[in-house]
C-alpha cells in the first residue's frame, strides 16, 4: 500500500464552520478506498491511501479549489506531515488550531467511512504522538500566538473560565482567532454583535451568546469578566465609556484587550486603576518571539520523536496485518473509537472503567492501556474481585502484617503495594463486598493503603483500572454499590462492544486463533471453509470472544486436514447455516413488469448495505466498488448518510 499527501490551493480561505462537500470535486472513481479531506485555511490537504500513486486530482471548474500543481509528498514524508499535524507541531503558532481541525476531519470521514485500518491506526499514533510531545517536552509550555498568550493571561487573572462573561466589541477575522482562543480554554459566555456571533457559531454549538445592540451594551459591560476591543469597534469603547464601566463594577478583576490605537492612549490613561488590566496585541505579541526561541530549544526532541513515529509507521504499513492495535484486533468502527479514546487516555493517570459483557476482552484492554503508558516498565497487578473470599480479599489487596489474623506467620505486601508506581486492574469490581468498597475508595481519594492488623499507612503510586460486566448504576441505584465509588471509579468509560455487533472482525478473529491452536496442537490446519465462516458469522456469540477461540480449538483438533469446515464446528453453530436465495427472486414486479437493471442494481446495494449494517467499507468490498461510488449511488437513492458510530462514553 503507498501513503500519498496532496495539497492544493483554495481560492478562498476555509471557514471551519461552512459544510463543503469536497468529494464532488474529485472525479467519478478517482477518490481510494481510503483517504481523508482536511481543508486548513487556504489549502486543502488530501491524504490518500491505494495500492498505485493516484494520477487523478479535483476536476477543473471547482468554486473552491485551484487542482493545478499541488504539493506532493509519497510515503515517509506524507505519513510525517499527517502526524506533524496530529501531535499539533504544525506551522507552529496554529498548531492547536490544525490539530483540532483534524479531529473534525476525521469525524467527518468515519461518518462517510473514507477511513479505514491505516487512517485509523495512523490516527491514534497521532494522538499518542501529542500526548508524548506534552507530557514528555517543554513544547506546549510556550504560547507562540497572541490569541494563546491572552487565554493563559485569562486563565491566570480571572480563574475559572467557564463563568467567565467575554464582550467583544467589533467583528472580523482577528476577533474571531481570539474567540476560538478563549473557547478552547473553557469559556461559554460571549456578549457579541450579531456577525460576531454567527462567526462564533462556526466553531462552536452557538449557545450561551447574548447579542448586544447599542443600547444594551453598557449594562453588558458592567457584567462582564472581559472585553475584547478591536478597531471596527469605532467609538464603542472610549475612555470615557471604559470609566463608567469601572465605576459602576464590584472590586473585581477586568481584562482588557484595546486593538483600536486612536482610543488606546485615553484608555491607558485608565490603567492605574486596581483592578483594571489592559493588553494592546502589540504588547501581547513582545512575548511571542520570546516563546518561539524557547521552542526551538526542544524542537529538535520533538523532530526525533515525529521521525521515530513516522519510520515505525511507515515498517507498519509494509505488513499485511493491519487490523491489531496494541495487541488487540479490530477494524470495525465501534473497535476504532474504542483504540483511539485507549490512545488519548493512555498516558493519563486517569482512573478508568472499563464495561462489557464476559468474554469481550476487558482485560486485554487493560493490558494495552498500561502498555501504551508512561509505567509500561513497571507493575501491572490483576485481581479477580469475585473470584476471592471476602475475608482474603482484603489481605490481597491492603497486605497484611504478621498476627493480624490465624494464620498470617509473617508480613505480606498487598497488591496496591506490590503495583507501586505501575496499574493494577481491579477485575469484576461489581463484585467487592460494600465493607472493602469503603475501603477502596480511601485509597482512591488519599493514595495510601493500611495493611490488615497495622495502624501505619504508607503512601502508593498506582494507577487504578476497573472492569466489570454488570451495570454498576443500577447496583448504585438499589445500594449494592457505593454511589460515592462508582465516581471515582467512573471518571473514563470505555465499553468493549460484543462480538455479535463486530461481525467484520470474526474472520480475522478467527484465523488468528486458528494459528495459536495450531501451534499449540501440532496440527495442519490452516484455515477454514467458506460454509464454516459464514457460519462463524451469522452466530450470536453468547460467549463472545472467548467461545469463540474455544471454538476454532475445537476445530483444530478435530479437523484430520487442512480446512476447518462445517462438521468440525459445534450442532449450534452448524444451525445457523442460511441457504442461498432465488436467483430469479423479485426480478417481476406486482403488476407483472419486469424489473430494471437500474432498479435491480439499486435493490441489491440497499439489501447488500442493510446486511453489512450500514457499513460502507464491508459493502464496497462486497460490491466490487469504492466508497466514494457507492455514497454517491445512495445519494442518488436519496438515502441518508449513515449515523457515526457511538462514541465512547468519556
Amino acid at each position: 500500500m503507498k501513503f500519498s499527501f496532496f495539497q492544493y490551493r483554495l481560492l478562498a480561505p476555509h471557514s471551519p464552520g461552512k459544510k463543503i462537500s469536497w468529494e464532488e470535486w474529485f472525479p467519478e472513481d478517482a477518490l481510494p478506498a481510503e483517504y481523508l479531506l482536511l481543508p486548513l485555511d487556504h489549502f486543502l490537504q488530501v491524504f490518500w491511501v491505494s495500492r498505485e500513486k493516484p494520477e487523478n486530482g479535483p476536476v477543473e471548474g471547482s468554486p473552491y479549489l485551484d487542482p493545478r500543481e499541488p504539493l506532493n509528498l509519497e510515503g515517509q514524508e506524507a505519513i510525517s506531515r499527517f502526524l506533524e499535524i496530529a501531535a499539533g507541531v504544525f506551522n507552529d503558532e496554529n498548531g492547536v488550531r490544525y490539530l483540532e481541525r483534524l479531529h473534525d476531519g476525521f469525524r467527518e470521514g468515519m461518518k462517510r467511512q473514507s477511513v479505514g485500518p491505516i487512517l485509523h491506526r495512523l490516527f491514534q499514533q497521532g494522538i499518542l504522538l501529542h500526548e508524548r510531545v506534552r507530557q514528555d517536552t517543554d513544547y506546549f509550555r510556550f504560547a507562540v500566538s497572541r490569541e494563546s498568550i491572552f487565554a493563559e493571561l485569562a486563565v491566570k487573572l480571572l480563574g475559572n473560565t467557564a463563568s467567565l462573561r467575554v464582550a467583544a466589541l467589533g467583528e472580523g477575522e482577528g476577533l474571531n482567532r481570539y474567540l476560538e482562543a478563549l473557547f478552547q480554554i473553557g469559556c461559554r459566555h460571549f456578549i457579541l454583535s450579531a456577525r460576531a456571533a454567527q462567526q462564533y457559531a462556526d466553531f462552536s454549538d452557538g449557545e450561551n451568546v447574548t447579542v448586544y445592540d447599542q443600547s444594551s451594551l453598557l449594562p453588558m459591560l458592567v457584567e462582564a469578566d472581559m472585553v475584547l476591543a478591536f478597531p471596527d469597534a469605532g467609538q464603542m469603547l472610549s475612555g470615557a465609556m471604559l470609566k463608567t464601566v469601572l465605576g459602576k463594577r464590584g472590586p473585581r478583576p477586568f481584562l482588557v484587550l484595546a486593538g483600536d490605537k486612536d482610543e488606546l492612549g485615553a484608555l491607558r490613561s485608565l490603567k492605574r486603576i486596581d483592578d483594571l488590566y489592559l493588553f494592546s496585541p502589540e504588547e501581547l505579541g513582545r512575548g511571542i518571539a520570546t516563546n518561539r526561541r524557547l521552542r526551538q530549544e526542544v524542537a529538535g526532541e520533538v523532530q526525533e520523536l515525529l521521525r521515530q513515529a513516522a519510520r515505525e509507521f511507515y515498517h507498519w504499513m509494509a505488513l499485511e496485518e493491519h487490523h491489531r492495535f496494541a495487541g488487540i484486533l479490530g477494524s470495525t468502527p465501534a473497535m476504532q473509537q474504542l483504540f483511539e479514546s485507549m490512545a488519548r487516555i493512555a498516558r493519563s493517570n486517569i482512573t478508568v472503567l472499563i464495561d462489557g459483557e464476559s468474554g469481550t476482552g476487558k482485560e486485554l484492554v487493560a493490558r494495552a492501556i498500561h502498555q501504551l503508558s508512561n509505567r509500561a516498565d513497571r507493575p501491572f497487578e490483576v485481581i479477580n474481585c469475585g473470584a476471592i473470599p471476602e475475608n482474603l480479599l482484603e489481605s490481597e489487596l491492603f497486605g497484611h502484617v504478621r498476627g493480624a489474623f490465624t494464620g498470617a506467620i509473617g508480613h505480606k505486601k498487598g497488591l496496591f503495594e506490590a503495583a507501586h508506581h505501575g496499574t493494577l486492574l481491579l477485575d469484576e469490581i461489581g463484585e467487592l463486598p460494600a465493607q472493602l468498597q469503603v475501603k477502596l475508595l480511601r485509597v482512591l481519594q488519599e493514595g495510601e493503603v493500611r495493611r490488615v492488623g497495622s495502624t501505619e499507612t504508607q503512601k502508593v503510586d498506582v494507577r487504578v483500572l476497573a472492569a466489570t460486566n454488570r451495570d454498576l448504576r443500577e447496583m448504585a441505584a438499589r445500594g449494592s454499590f457505593r454511589s460515592d465509588l462508582l465516581y471515582r471509579l467512573n471518571v473514563i468509560q470505555l465499553t468493549v462492544p460484543p462480538l455479535r455487533e463486530r461481525r467484520e472482525d470474526i474472520p480475522v478473529l478467527a484465523r488468528a486463533f486458528l494459528e495459536r491452536a495450531a501451534r499449540k496442537l501440532r496440527k495442519r490446519a490452516t484455515g477454514f471453509s467458506a460454509e464454516a465462516i459464514d457460519c462463524l458469522q451469522a452466530y450470536p456469540w453468547p460467549g463472545n470472544v472467548r467461545e469463540l477461540e474455544n471454538v476454532v480449538e475445537r476445530g483444530v483438533a478435530l479437523t484430520l486436514g487442512r480446512t476447518i469446515g462445517l462438521s468440525e464446528l459445534p450442532r449450534d453453530i452448524q444451525k445457523t447455516a442460511v441457504p442461498r436465495a432465488d436467483a430469479g427472486q423479485e426480478v417481476v414486479r406486482e403488476s407483472g413488469e419486469l424489473v430494471s437493471l437500474k432498479e435491480m442494481e439499486r435493490r441489491h446495494i440497499l439489501a447488500v448495505l442493510a446486511h453489512c449494517q450500514d457499513n460502507y467499507e464491508m459493502a464496497s468490498k462486497i460490491l466490487g466498488i469504492g466508497r466514494t461510488t457507492l455514497w454517491r449511488k445512495l445519494r442518488d437513492y436519496d438515502v441518508g448518510e449513515p449515523s457515526p458510530a457511538p462514541s465512547p462514553k468519556l
